[in-house]
């Protein structure tokens, strides 16, 4: 149980400005002595100092009248203010000051406004009587019993008797606070609930995320055997078409031997083809020079056989002209082979039949001869009877056998020029066929040479195009792999900082208690678990400039202190951080310190005026300031601030020199106090780093997967731009084969025209002799 040591009263009722001190033992004291000396004013004292704010308890009319009035007629002045000091033993630590001993302080002014302290502190009377309260102290209990409550014990009924122990001992008050904590543990219950739902909502959010972050995982896996097992595929596919590529080459190959054996074989035919036309000579030669010319009928027959020799001839030439003309088709080479082999067949038998009509034309001639032998001897004959008509006879015979023989000439000629007619006119035909051919063919190469262009064109735009591809890859891998490189460091210094953060957490968890326990409070206000927080008090105010120092040392502490709008959200703080064992902080409840204001500035040079006038910030708050600040003067020189100290102000230097109304005072080098909420991170800010790592890391391999891409699209293009270069070249000696075609195509066509001239001109001629020999032949058969 605390228990009261020393007793300190200034300015209190007898006791003049000078401060006075009671100094009390543990157990029983008494105080002695004659009336009128002041042994009640102590219990009054005690009482006001405790926080009563009673005056007729006091033995008062008012609470002004509790000052010093002084003895004006002995020069004895009076005292401004009112102040008592209590001091308690609290080595049992009932009261919840973290102090072997507790100083509380009450000074009153003549305006009749009190400012309490707690150890030095500025402090509200509530914060005052909720302390005391919890080592069952109070003004209005029966810690101090006055004159004449002990008649009054013994006049009130049993009831009030017990109501008034259960108030002494402390019961009531404890089932008042036993209430009120259950409806504020009910509260808190609630609010710890809505917490635990909302941590389950992240919980099942992160859990999704996990999952999705599988499932991209798992993605990213199966496109990667999917692109390997493509490339498999299509290097399979690459070795097939190679296969067929050798399958193709070897049947080229084989194509050209059997084009060579063509060529070779077409030789051969052109030789047996010379061989048979001088045979063919030879024997019409033959048929010529033993054919006879005696008699007409023999001579027509010879003219006969002459005009069938020349059509065999037209044949032959017919089929020489076919020949050459399906040179380049080995199946029409061997057509026209084997019809050249019939035809010289055909002739062959008509040569034999020819031979046999011969024969048959010689006996016949023999047995005619035999007859003109007769009608020769006949004749002459006659002519020797004739006489004189012989020689005209003779003269008629001559003349008939030359228009005779020159009949059979001229039908001979008729006959050859007819059957010359028919070879020029085949071979016009022909030659026109051939241009035709030749024309279209040129007309097919002219346009496979347009095609090939295109082709070569559309390969060598798509070779730009791939080279212009590849480059943009080559640069777009040189740009991902820099920023890939960037990107490491980054990932490496935010993996650093990671680790740096999560130390400094760790260290702030076992150092900066405070500084934990306030972000900890901050944390939860934002999520609403406790309601009716505002702030660190420094957070909610502005320093006029050239202040700050003085400001923070007046505040002694209190500009970390966490502002609240009532004594729930204060002790709702104070429940939390006992629950989870953060530490201890500071906390101002603003509808407790309604009533409090800054004491008035004394009229002393130097005196620059309350801490708490260079304070700005909002309305609600001035009462937070004028709690910390309202009782400390701002001074520019130690000096001042000292002799004001002396006079019972709390004084402070705008350097920072702080000096106590008891006498003590802080003073030295002026270090700014550390912040730790700028260099400690938060659990949110770690965490976020973290996750924009592990994002980072995440990108850093797309774009690893990106340059894959990139490098394979790279090997394609290039194995596309070999494959047109080949194609390319191909082409190119594609385009040089048809430009070589369509020149020799063009000179074919002109040495045709040029030879269809010839034979138009020859053909003409004939026609002409023709009608000439058969003019001279009918004016023949007219003299015949």
């Amino acid at each position: 149980m605390p228990y009261i040591k020393k007793i300190e009263l200034k300015g209190f009722k007898s006791f003049g400005p000078k401060t006075a001190t009671v100094t009390l033992d543990k157990g029983f004291t008494a105080i002695t002595g004659p009336n009128g000396s002041g042994k009640t004013n102590i219990a009054d004292a005690v009482l006001f100092g405790l926080g009563e704010l009673s005056a007729r308890r006091m033995r008062a009319a008012s609470l002004s009248k509790l000052i010093y009035h002084g003895y004006p007629e002995l020069n004895v002045k009076k005292s401004n203010t009112a102040k008592v000091v209590i001091q308690f033993d609290n080595s049992d630590n009932r009261l919840p000051v973290d102090t072997q001993t507790v100083t509380i302080s009450r000074e009153l002014n003549r305006a009749g406004q009190s400012l309490y302290r707690l150890n030095g502190r500025r402090i509200s009377r509530t914060n005052i009587m909720n302390i005391l309260s919890m080592a069952g102290i109070s003004p209005t209990g029966h810690n101090v019993v006055l004159q004449g409550i002990i008649a009054r014990i013994a006049e009130i009924s049993a009831p009030d008797r017990r109501k008034m122990i259960s108030d002494l001992v402390g019961i009531a008050q404890y089932d008042t606070e036993k209430a009120e904590a259950e409806d504020k543990l009910r509260a808190a219950e609630i609010s710890i609930r809505t917490a635990m739902g909302r941590i389950d909502e992240v919980q099942k959010r992160v859990d999704d995320l996990e999952r999705e972050r599988n499932e991209l995982l798992r993605y990213m896996f199966l496109q990667k055997e999917i692109k390997r097992f493509e490339a498999m595929k299509i290097f399979g596919n690459a070795m097939e078409i190679q296969q067929k590529i050798d399958d193709i080459s070897s049947k080229i190959e084989a194509v050209r031997i059997k084009v060579e054996n063509s060529r070779n074989l077409r030789e051969q035919l052109r030789s047996q083809r010379y061989e048979v036309e001088s045979e063919w000579r030879k024997l019409g030669s033959e048929m010529i020079e033993d054919r006879g010319t005696q008699l007409l009928e023999v001579q027509y027959n010879t003219g006969e056989v002459r005009s069938k020799i020349s059509e065999l001839t037209t044949k032959i030439g017919a089929g020489t002209a076919s020949v050459d003309g399906l040179k380049k088709v080995m199946e029409s080479n061997i057509q026209k082979l084997g019809s050249m082999k019939k035809e010289v067949t055909e002739n062959r038998n008509e040569i034999r039949r020819l031979k046999r009509e011969r024969e048959k034309f010689l006996a016949e001639i023999t047995e005619r001869q035999s007859q003109y032998d007769a009608v020769s001897t006949e004749a002459s004959q006659l002519r020797a009877s004739l006489g004189e008509k012989s020689k005209k006879i003779r003269e008629i015979e001559e003349k008939l056998e030359k228009h005779t023989q020159d009949l059979v000439n001229r039908r001979t000629d008729v006959i050859k020029s007819r059957t010359t007619l028919k070879v020029l006119t085949r071979q016009l035909n022909e030659l026109i066929k051939r241009k035709s051919n030749f024309e279209s063919n040129l007309k097919a190469l002219k346009k496979s040479y347009s095609d090939l262009k295109i082709v070569q064109k559309e390969q060598i735009n798509r070779t730009k195009t791939l080279e212009n591809t590849l480059e943009r890859r080559l640069n777009q891998e040189e740009s991902v792999k820099m920023e890939i490189a960037q990107a490491e460091k980054i990932a490496e210094s935010a993996r650093e900082a990671v680790v740096e953060f999560a130390a400094q957490r760790k260290m702030a968890e076992k150092v900066a208690t405070e500084e934990n326990a306030l972000r900890n409070i901050e944390e939860l206000a934002d999520l609403g678990v406790i309601r009716g927080v505002h702030g660190r008090l420094k957070s909610l105010i502005k320093v006029e400039k050239g202040y700050k120092r003085a400001v923070e040392a007046a505040a002694a502490g209190w500009l970390d202190a966490m502002v609240v709008q009532n004594y729930d959200a204060a002790f709702m703080c104070a429940e939390t951080l006992k629950r989870m064992k953060l530490g201890r902080i500071k906390i101002i409840p603003l509808d407790e310190l309604a009533k409090i204001n800054s004491i008035s500035t004394p009229t002393v040079r130097g005196i620059d005026g309350t801490a708490s006038s260079f304070i700005k910030t909002s309305k609600k708050f001035e009462s937070a300031i004028s709690f910390v600040f309202g009782d400390t003067l701002v001074t520019s020189d130690e000096k001042t601030a000292f002799a004001a100290s002396r006079n019972g102000h709390r004084t402070v230097t705008v350097n920072g020199d702080l000096y106590e109304s008891q006498g003590g005072f802080e003073s030295g080098y002026y270090r700014a106090p550390i912040d730790y909420s700028t260099i400690i991170p938060s659990e949110s800010a770690v965490k976020s780093l973290d996750e924009a790592v592990g994002a980072l890391n995440r990108h850093l391999s797309k774009r690893e997967t990106d340059i894959n891409g990139f490098q394979e699209e790279m090997e394609t293009i290039r194995m596309e731009i070999a494959s047109l270069a080949e194609t390319t070249v191909t082409l190119q000696g594609e385009i040089a084969r048809v430009r070589l075609n369509v020149k020799q195509t063009r000179q074919n066509v002109k040495r045709i025209e040029k030879h269809l001239t010839r034979i138009i001109e020859k053909r003409e001629e004939e026609k002409t002799k023709l009608g000439n020999l058969r003019a001279y032949r009918n004016e023949l058969k007219n003299e015949m």
